[in-house]
């Protein structure tokens, strides 16, 4: 599992979500994150009511750069979202349900 936000130390990402000094490496950060995708085979994304703005960014640039399969795990209701609906190869309401699909699924 990877998170470009965690994997030199630094404050909380939500921080920055909620109006927070930009980082000063920000373009490393956003290059760092852009270069763990690709080496990805597919990406699962949490959203829910703490999403951050660079959790909805990664499904996007998965989606459109690299044709990845994204699995959405939407726990605040927002599961029937266009943009979801749209850039999702499949959306889970629960972990519970997302774990039995794996389980089923090879991924």
């Amino acid at each position: 599992m990877l998170n470009p936000f965690y994997d030199v130390p630094r404050q909380d990402i939500i921080d920055y979500d909620l109006g927070g000094d930009l980082p000063n490496d920000a373009e490393d950060i956003v290059k760092r994150d852009l270069e763990a995708i690709q080496r990805c085979v597919g990406i699962v994304a949490v959203v829910n009511e703490h999403t951050s703005i660079g959790t909805i960014m990664e499904i996007s640039y998965a989606y459109i750069d690299y044709r990845l399969p994204i699995y959405v795990i939407c726990t605040d209701g927002r599961h029937n979202h266009p943009w979801l609906q749209y850039h999702a190869t499949k959306i889970f309401k629960t972990y519970i349900a997302f774990e039995q699909w794996a389980v089923n699924n090879e991924m």
